[in-house]
């Protein structure tokens, strides 16, 4: 197994926020880290990663098979509650997951959709009338969302979830998914489907 990572020089005394003085490791010692990594190239045996930071890496596909989930590959589905989902997500720990949710729903989207659906027609047409009705119906669901990241923060149940966006770019990534509006979840090779 090959786990190839890239040197990058980090003087300990003028470094902010490292964790360890690489000088002062030693044969026994026992270190730990939790990463998310994005893949920039499949090649036949590893696979080259970028972590949150920046790092690139290689990794060899047995410690890929061995150590490491995927928020998009899942073996089986499962129907289960909403209570259920919320549950599975609160328990996602440092786990990457991929959570398909409703958004917030805002006042300017459903006027904007009411709105878009009266342009140019007669407000007393019974066409009308439906469209405005299926309009308002979407709008008062919220946008549906898929987000592929990892917890941050919970809230109890049927509460919200801080969650950070791995796909997001720039320094705001943390994201509300709010619980009551889950429609399904892919965690640790499962995919999670609200019955």
């Amino acid at each position: 197994m090959i786990l190839n990572l890239t040197k990058v020089n980090i003087n300990w005394e003028q470094a902010m926020g490292s964790k360890c003085d690489f000088t002062q490791i030693q044969a026994g010692d026992n270190l730990s880290e939790v990463q998310y990594y994005s893949v920039t190239k499949v090649l036949e045996d590893e696979l080259e990663l970028t972590n949150e930071r920046g790092y690139p890496i290689t990794v060899a596909k047995d410690i890929v098979e061995e150590g490491m989930y995927s928020a998009q590959q899942y073996q089986k589905e499962e129907k289960v509650t909403r209570t259920e989902l919320c549950e599975l997500l609160e328990g996602a720990g440092d786990t990457v997951f991929t959570v398909n949710f409703r958004k917030k729903i805002k006042e300017e989207d459903v006027l904007e959709a009411v709105l878009s659906t009266l342009k140019g027609q007669e407000l007393t047409s019974p066409q009308v009338k439906k469209q405005l009705k299926a309009a308002v119906k979407q709008a008062l669901q919220g946008e549906e969302r898929t987000l592929v990241g990892y917890l941050l923060e919970i809230e109890p149940k049927m509460g919200r979830s801080q969650v950070i966006d791995l796909e997001a770019k720039g320094d705001y990534r943390t994201r509300l998914v709010d619980h009551r509006t889950i429609n399904w979840l892919i965690l640790k090779n499962i995919k999670y489907v609200q019955k």
